[in-house]
């Protein structure tokens, strides 16, 4: 079983200095809008995205048609063939994403990418003529920051990702905290010792 007492054993958390993690999106809070034209520096539209606006680090837009390809803003990212991505943002009226045009998921999963057309992330609205919304987008490469086989599950990224603000970063980060994972290994034994005392038995 893939607990979190093996997650962190098997990351040598308890040795490591450094895990440094890069979230691949760019401007991921919308905070930059250089050019004041209501869409998010580094990002992109299709053709029916109207009413773009920035909103509290908040990046809003409205699909002005039933297509949810044109109604899409996108941005490309480092996508690498063979490797998970975890991917997670808040949204409203969002369907889903398109990694690499290929991959089509939601947040807050891990993706796994098997092939790829582009190197493009789209993010597009579930209902046209209603307004949408995405903030804190990111995404983290776990086959990079990890190594093969050894990914977490997206629930053990949301428990590290716990630490930041938002549970999001710009950039790279380092996501080892030895008191942030001993909190989380302390609160798993927590939740074991409840389950089995009700269950009548004792504690671990």
């Amino acid at each position: 079983m893939y607990d979190d007492l093996t997650f962190v054993k098997s990351q040598k958390a308890f040795k490591a200095t450094d895990v440094p993690a890069e979230n691949i999106v760019k401007n991921g809070n919308f905070s930059k809008d250089s050019d004041g034209d209501g869409l998010a520096d580094d990002w992109v539209k299709g053709s029916n995205v109207t009413n773009t606006r920035i909103e509290g680090n908040t990046q809003y837009w409205t699909n002005n048609n039933g297509f949810a390809w044109s109604g899409r803003i996108a941005q490309d990212i480092k996508i690498q063939v063979g490797h998970k991505f975890y991917v997670n943002a808040t949204t409203s009226n969002v369907y889903g994403l398109y990694f690499g045009g290929k991959v089509q998921g939601n947040f807050g999963q891990v993706l796994t990418v098997n092939e790829k057309i582009n190197d493009e992330l789209w993010v597009y609205a579930a209902e046209a003529n209603l307004e949408a919304f995405i903030k804190n987008i990111i995404v983290l490469d776990l086959t990079k920051l990890f190594g093969t086989g050894n990914e977490p599950t997206a629930e053990q990224m949301n428990r590290v990702l716990e630490q930041f603000t938002d549970s999001w970063f710009d950039g790279t980060k380092n996501v080892f905290s030895a008191q942030h994972f001993m909190s989380m290994y302390f609160k798993k034994m927590t939740e074991l010792d409840n389950a089995i005392t009700n269950l009548g038995g004792g504690t671990v």
